[in-house]
């Protein structure tokens, strides 16, 4: 008789979406399995632009439409939330952060029809954004008081116009 011991693989997903895991060994396929992720953040707020309603919650399974709706709650529970934000198009006007967020997105364009400002305040400690086009028929810019400590932008594109400043 023979054994043999299987070493255990972990997996570890950081963006909702359909998956396939490829077990090989020796240039062989061994096995082959797909699935769906799907993450839940405990206390997050979700903006989902096909699905959401600005009238809903704001949870997994009652997510908002708007970015807008999303930030305007985060400020309404203190700051220090964490914004999911599905894959699509959302609408931007000028928005002032006086609060800490963290807003993670898979693939999510933030558009407007001018220019669009995110203007973050002096009270602001952090800001992180992540997965993030920014486009405008105009400017579009991420614009931080030198107060702000910390300021994250992790695969955030600005437009071809775009600009991220950092003023007095």
């Amino acid at each position: 008789s023979t054994s043999s011991s299987a070493n255990p693989a972990t997996y570890t997903a950081t963006a909702e979406g359909d998956e396939t895991i490829t077990v090989s060994a020796n240039g062989l396929t061994l096995a082959s399995e797909s699935f769906s992720v799907s993450l839940v953040i405990p206390g997050a707020i979700y903006v989902n632009a096909a699905t959401g309603s600005d009238d809903n919650d704001g949870s997994k399974d009652a997510p908002y439409a708007s970015i807008t709706k999303a930030l305007e709650q985060n400020a309404a529970l203190g700051g220090s939330k964490t914004i999911v934000v599905k894959k699509g198009t959302y609408q931007l006007s000028d928005y002032a952060l006086n609060d800490d967020v963290i807003i993670i997105a898979n693939d999510a364009v933030f558009t407007s029809s001018g220019s669009s400002h995110i203007i973050i305040g002096g009270a602001v400690e952090n800001v992180e954004l992540k997965g993030i086009t920014f486009t405008g028929a105009s400017d579009v810019s991420i614009i931080a008081s030198q107060a702000a400590t910390n300021l994250a932008l992790e695969d955030v594109t600005l437009g071809q116009r775009g600009l991220a400043a950092i003023t007095a």
